[in-house]
């Protein structure tokens, strides 16, 4: 005998949802922000971790959401929270688990970045005070092209400092750290006023076109509620492009796909880099661009692949990624030709001879047809 909750043959046959969520956002982590510590209009609400597609054609999710309600919990409307995880056809992170903590503090887990993001809440009328009140930076500027050795001036209240220094951190687009440095009160710090400050940070090439600097406030205690931080986002300096090819199969060229191993090569204009060779899987991987596509070509590989390592020597490329590579795929020429489209976009470089593909570390069973 079938027990229901409602009777599904009973008038009303169908109950209006309460909060629609656009398809294949996968939500999956939520919380309710508290009383305390944050701003008035956000009591109550919830804050929604959208995990994101993982094969629409055109990726959505990749964010948090803020579902505005007002105190009897009706439903208002919704509006980003955190964003940037997705960038392009592919994606940084992808969000899940979301922690709410009183004083304006919330916590978010990234199952593909493998990291815990903290989100602070900086705010006149709290504990924490306004940062305009606490730190100025003169140079850069807010989105202003940056190069290494960068200088970082400007002016800090003197308890921002401990012993006349604090750190300051250079974050590239994936918020992977290229290089830290160490700014330096330019006067006595011993004060409560403004105190200027100069660093020379030198970081490594970024894979992004922008990024972030982190004025942290010095914290010998290193007790975590005590964490202050000033983030002023950057782009980075074009050192120069190069050419770089990217292998894809193509309708046109091999109709039916006659040859399942067929591939055909693409430009692509890069930044110029140290590892070009990482540089052209991620534009594989990236996928055909939509002129590209309208020149028939297509790839076989699924998208949100990511790359986990890449190592070159003697002659032999030994290739590692993560699970999204084989994710339902099946069938000998799709195995075929996503072999020959990541072998080909590797060998283009005269230092590579072999290629050797691993998934999470695996090299026997991965890409059976």
């Amino acid at each position: 005998k079938n027990t229901y909750f409602r009777n599904p043959c009973m008038k009303p046959f169908e109950t209006p949802s309460y909060i629609d969520i656009p398809a294949h956002s996968a939500p999956l982590g939520l919380a309710f922000i508290p009383d305390d510590g944050w701003p008035d209009d956000y009591r109550n609400d919830l804050i929604v971790a959208y995990h994101g597609s993982w094969n629409r054609s055109v990726p959505t999710g990749y964010k948090l959401v803020r579902m505005k309600l007002d105190k009897d919990g009706n439903y208002l409307g919704a509006e980003d929270f955190v964003t940037g995880w997705l960038a392009g056809a592919g994606a940084l992170g992808r969000p899940v688990a979301v922690v709410a903590q009183p004083d304006g503090i919330a916590y978010v887990t990234d199952d593909k970045a493998g990291v815990i993001y903290k989100i602070s809440y900086i705010g006149n009328g709290g504990k924490n005070e306004d940062l305009d009140n606490l730190i100025r930076v003169s140079s850069p500027t807010s989105g202003e092209a940056i190069s290494s050795p960068v200088i970082v001036k400007g002016e800090a209240r003197g308890y921002w400092f401990f012993e006349a220094s604090f750190p300051i951190s250079v974050l590239d687009g994936d918020v992977t750290s290229l290089g830290i440095g160490i700014a330096e009160a330019q006067d006595d710090w011993m004060t409560e006023n403004f105190v200027p400050f100069k660093a020379s940070i030198v970081f490594k090439t970024p894979k992004y076109s922008t990024g972030t600097l982190v004025l942290k406030k010095d914290n010998p205690s290193g007790l975590p509620e005590n964490d202050v931080e000033f983030a002023l986002p950057v782009s980075f300096a074009a050192a120069g492009t190069q050419i770089i090819k990217a292998y894809f199969g193509n309708e046109a060229k091999n109709p039916g796909a006659e040859d399942c191993s067929l591939v055909y090569a693409v430009e692509r204009r890069v930044e110029k880099t140290s590892a070009p060779a990482r540089a052209a899987l991620e534009e594989l991987l990236a996928g055909p661009t939509d002129a590209e596509k309208n020149g028939s070509f297509f790839t076989s590989i699924n998208a949100g692949v990511r790359i986990q390592a890449l190592t070159i020597q003697n002659g032999i490329a030994r290739v590692d990624f993560d699970e999204t590579l084989e994710r339902a795929v099946g069938g000998s020429c799709r195995v075929a030709a996503i072999r020959s489209q990541i072998v080909n976009t590797l060998k283009q470089f005269p230092t590579v001879k072999e290629v050797l593909i691993s998934i999470n570390g695996r090299t026997e069973d991965i890409l059976q047809p």
